[in-house]
């Protein structure tokens, strides 16, 4: 176990000695990251790099790319310490500390973290919303915060920084309804013609180097929940293939995922096995004299100093000559970059730019040309692995994100197919066991997606309430359990206990009742009836729940002729209690439509 230590600043010290004792116990008593770390290197293997905001790993440039050296020791300091006291994935610090640098040498000229102001700090959650997208941004900007109390808690700076909020609201990551929602969802996915063009594409087997890559990329994209950086950096030998707990063989592939989840192996379903095994075989094929030709010419180098992984190990090292049409820079290796492959899903704003799809001749079905992007792959494969169940922790391990609260960006099932899960309730669904019912659900193109839609619907604490409100308001604001449009899901053992707990709540008012009436208490008898009557109700409701003959996953919607509604008032009044009749009945077909063909 690492030794960690609590800083407690000297009162009769300044902020200046403070400083110079905290680096000096993180660098020689911290042992965070091991005992035999190299301190005064600027990249940390497996750990971190101190490179300045907006730098990629894989092409560092040590004279201009790290951080300031009056700015590094600092960094450092914190990062080993704040890790050590709280280990994360995420390692958001380092976003942090590369905003605060910024900021520091725009005013300063230098990065001396002991100038460092409110307006600093300003200006660096500007360089985070500059240089990181929506959630980034935000954890960037909270992590400034937590710098700034904690330089200001530890009098390690003169000024009082603690006062600073993050200006950088989080992101919106929930279910949201209606047609701009449902185009956002839609715009993070990949079309039904690019999944169906890029499989006809792959299955013709191509022969030009550059359709080779490109299909065979996106393919296994479609295999595991990756980012494009993390397929292009993958090694050669990076498959494996291990027994599980049944003794069956499992598939999977072994990377290093981005934003500090660090080492992981993603396993692959079995239904793409094959994809993946192909797709892998025809780059090895591609690369393979490209990586023997630098190997033999003595000229190879570390290209991710984070991975430890050289340019002749990496599964996609070939030469820039191998892609091009030309030919030219034969002798030229590299790896290409993701923005190498998304120029190659659509258009662009280049002279005689062809993507894949416009050399195979696909468009939609307006005759538009297609287009796509690397991480909408990413977001299929995730939202599908919702549909199916997936278990949250393990969503995230398979997709490598360090925080299984992530997952909510990726998930773009709609609102109503979130109704659909909980009517279809089982906890046993797993994407890679059996998912029951679930597969009719899972849609291939967006156009199926859509089709999913039913009805009106949100969740309440008894279950869910399928009143339409775009006809009328709630009659039974908090009467949820006295309405006829509440539906409750047998199994779900939380909101059985809430039933359970109202109705000894409603047992101790209608013994009260009864005391009133006997003691001729005013409107006790209606004070008696009502509750006579959801007493009733409630006992109806609870013996359903848990009769054992009711399978898990019913649902169960009691009538309740009874129950005052204003709208059934109105009706009443104006067409008379069998038109009333008519359109209840007429209700309930509509109801049982709604929720699969049955009330419970």
């Amino acid at each position: 176990m690492a030794d960690i230590f609590h800083f407690t600043p000297k009162k009769e010290l300044d902020a200046a000695r403070n400083l110079k004792e905290f680096i000096e116990l993180c660098k020689n008593k911290l042992t965070v990251f091991g005992a035999d770390l190299k301190w005064d290197d600027w990249a940390w293997p497996k750990v971190i790099n101190f490179t300045k905001v907006g730098v990629h790993s894989r092409s560092v440039n040590p004279n201009s790319d790290l951080l300031a050296p009056e700015f590094m020791d600092f960094a450092k300091a914190y990062f080993r310490y704040q890790q050590g006291h709280k280990p994360t994935d995420a390692q958001n610090e380092m976003r942090a500390l590369r905003c605060v640098e910024q900021a520091l040498l725009k005013r300063y000229g230098s990065a001396d973290i002991s100038k460092v102001s409110i307006s600093d700090l300003d200006e660096a959650s500007l360089v985070a919303r500059q240089n990181y997208k929506n959630a980034a941004a935000y954890h960037a900007g909270r992590e400034i915060e937590q710098l700034a109390k904690f330089v200001t808690d530890k009098n390690l700076v003169p000024g009082k920084l603690d006062s600073w909020k993050n200006p950088i609201k989080r992101v919106n990551d929930r279910v949201n309804t209606g047609q701009k929602a449902k185009a956002e969802r839609e715009k993070k996915l990949p079309s039904s013609d690019v999944l169906e063009a890029m499989a006809e594409i792959f299955a013709s087997n191509p022969e030009n180097p550059k359709d080779i890559f490109t299909s065979s990329v996106f393919a296994m994209l479609m295999c595991a929940p990756s980012r494009i950086t993390e397929i292009l950096l993958l090694p050669v030998d990076f498959e494996v293939e291990e027994k599980d707990s049944q003794g069956d063989i499992q598939y999977g592939w072994r990377f290093y995922s981005g934003k500090g989840f660090g080492a992981n192996i993603k396993w692959i379903p079995k239904v793409m096995v094959p994809v993946a095994q192909e797709a892998i075989a025809r780059v090895k094929k591609l690369t393979a004299p490209d990586r023997a030709r630098l190997i033999k010419s003595g000229k190879d180098f570390l290209v991710d100093a984070s991975t430890d992984l050289f340019l002749s190990k990496a599964l996609f090292c070939m030469s820039k000559g191998l892609t091009h049409s030309q030919g030219f820079g034969r002798d030229i290796f590299w790896l290409p970059t993701n923005n190498f492959f998304n120029n190659d899903l659509g258009p662009r704003n280049l002279k005689n730019h062809q993507s894949i799809f416009d050399r195979y001749g696909y468009k939609d079905a307006q005759g538009n040309r297609l287009k796509a992007t690397s991480h909408q792959m990413r977001h299929l494969l995730s939202t599908i692995a919702e549909r199916g169940g997936m278990a949250q922790d393990d969503l995230a391990k398979w997709a490598g994100r360090a925080d299984a609260k992530q997952n909510r960006v990726y998930n773009q099932m709609s609102e109503f197919e979130m109704v659909v899960r909980a009517e279809q309730f089982d906890p046993s669904k797993s994407l890679f066991g059996p998912v029951g019912e679930a597969k009719k659900h899972i849609p291939i193109t967006i156009q199926e997606f859509n089709t999913l839609e039913k009805g009106t619907a949100h969740v309440t604490e008894y279950g869910f309430c399928v009143h339409d409100y775009t006809i009328s308001p709630c009659d039974k604001y908090r009467d949820c359990l006295n309405c006829a449009e509440q539906v409750c899901v047998k199994g779900e053992e939380e909101k059985l206990r809430r039933i359970k707990a109202q109705l000894a709540e409603v047992e101790k008012q209608f013994k009260a009742s009864e005391t009133a009436i006997n003691e001729g208490l005013a409107g006790a008898d209606r004070w008696y009836e009502y509750h006579q009557h959801t007493l009733t109700h409630l006992k109806q409701l609870v013996e359903i729940l848990e009769d054992p003959s009711v399978p898990d996953g019913s649902l169960i919607k009691l009538s309740n002729d009874k129950s005052f509604s204003q709208t059934n008032r109105v009706l009443r009044n104006k067409h008379g209690e069998n038109r009333l009749k008519q359109d209840q009945a007429k209700i309930a077909e509509q109801a049982k439509l709604l929720l699969g063909g049955g009330l419970g």
